[in-house]
């Protein structure tokens, strides 16, 4: 491999972190809800706990006590947990093509 293709390679795979970065700042951002004038992640762990337990009032992203409606809480978490997580595999999907087309060792 001469130094041209080394280049290409190393800037094909800096690039392809870049994307990937870029990809999960947006995704993180699909991930919040607001609810009850509060701010929620959407995470596993959240949407178990709010399952086994229904809390009425829990802590939002900043640490404030928020009251909830525990059902309606977690029909918010698990639709933005899907649509995010969704796009989130598609988007990724893409970037794998375009990285494997443009990938000089293969």
């Amino acid at each position: 491999m001469n130094s041209i293709e080394l280049k290409q390679l190393a800037d094909t795979k800096f690039n392809f972190a870049v994307a990937k970065l870029n990809l999960k700042e947006r995704v993180n951002e699909q991930l919040t809800v607001a609810h009850a004038g509060g701010l929620f992640k959407s995470t596993q762990t959240l949407i178990t706990f709010l399952t086994l337990y229904q809390p009425d009032i829990i802590e939002d992203t900043y640490g404030n006590p928020i009251k909830i409606d525990p059902k309606q809480l977690l029909k918010e978490l698990l639709e933005a947990y899907a649509y995010a997580n969704n796009a989130w595999h598609e988007e990724y999907q893409k970037l794998r093509k375009v990285r494997k087309g443009n990938d000089l060792t293969k």
